[in-house]
């Protein structure tokens, strides 16, 4: 729950950053193809999915037009309270580490969230969701990481010389893991992953876990 008080920070403008497709939007490469990139998770999702890290209740729309059955969980009190103003959305409480139901679901799915958890986190977090998978469910999500040190330091520059002040910082601060980084989180749980790159930024991550 570090981060907390971002996504309250985050909540009034979290749509406007994400839809936005201007140069002055500081965000705009790491939410560069945002709805194709929802769009991706939901094509990938079946059955019975839980969606963590609701926030405003962007990728729960595609879910549910989609057609699937989506529980949906939120930490932030005011991420929660836009989300459930949309058309059909119920996002309740809860969090990577905080599940408030009872069942197993054949797809979890996350987008923009995972990164707020630190590697211990992340790694509890997996052993955590993979006792709320079916036997054949799966996890989706589509998050943010560094291909390596260099491809970090790279980016980090790059925005530092556009003067991105707020990018540049969440770039330095939050929990980005790298690449293979990630990969032996998944493996360390007993999982296996799948990892497509969207933009700069983002990555479609797949994993799948025995049980």
């Amino acid at each position: 729950m570090e981060f907390m008080d971002v996504f309250e920070k985050w909540a009034e403008r979290y749509d406007d950053t994400v839809f936005n497709t201007s140069k002055e939007n500081e965000y705009k490469d790491v939410f560069e193809d945002y709805p194709k990139m929802l769009d991706q998770i939901a094509q990938l999702s079946t059955g019975e999915v839980l969606e963590i890290g609701a926030g405003t209740g962007n990728l729960t729309q595609h879910l549910i037009r989609q057609g699937l059955d989506v529980t949906a969980i939120d930490p932030s009190e005011d991420m929660r309270a836009i989300a459930n103003q949309k058309e059909g959305i119920h996002v309740i409480e809860g969090h990577f580490l905080k599940i408030p139901v009872e069942k197993k679901f054949d797809t979890i799915v996350s987008s923009f969230a995972f990164h707020h958890l630190d590697h211990q986190g992340k790694q509890e977090a997996l052993n955590y969701m993979k006792q709320f998978l079916k036997p054949n469910g799966h996890i989706v999500f589509i998050d943010t990481l560094f291909e390596s040190e260099m491809n970090k330091n790279q980016i980090i520059q790059f925005y530092t010389d556009k003067m991105y002040v707020n990018l540049v910082e969440d770039l330095q601060t939050e929990y980005y893991p790298f690449k293979d980084e990630l990969e032996k989180i998944v493996e360390s749980a007993n999982g296996t992953s799948e990892l497509e790159q969207q933009n700069r930024f983002a990555w479609l991550i797949h994993m799948k876990f025995g049980h």
